[in-house]
């Protein structure tokens, strides 16, 4: 398993709480609608410490048409996932048009 599939993996489990993922540790004395804490915080610094070895790199967002959205680490990474070339997602980005049948937008912050 590759950083990004783990940091992906870590991100899609953190909201399920009161399931199998929860840990049911209690940190946040039942985490809320944002999700596990301990999970979120574990992909956060994951992250950070993928990035800071890869300067370039911002997450970037794509959402569906029906609104759900999924959050890559980078646009490589999501173009390596969706299967096309990481400069129409770029360019996705900047234009506002879809690319592999969704809308993209970098990550702010």
């Amino acid at each position: 398993m590759e950083t990004v599939d783990l940091i992906n993996a870590l991100r899609r489990m953190a909201p399920e709480t009161g399931c199998l993922p929860c840990l049911g540790c209690g940190h946040e004395h039942g985490c809320s609608v944002h999700g596990c804490a301990v999970l979120k915080e574990a992909a956060d610094r994951l992250e950070k410490r993928y990035r800071g070895a890869r300067g370039h790199c911002k997450p970037v967002i794509a959402v569906a048409p029906d609104g759900s959205w999924t959050r890559y680490v980078s646009i490589k990474e999501a173009a390596r996932i969706v299967g096309v070339n990481p400069a129409q997602i770029s360019t996705a980005c900047v234009t506002g048009q879809r690319c592999a049948g969704q809308y993209w937008k970098k990550e702010e912050g």
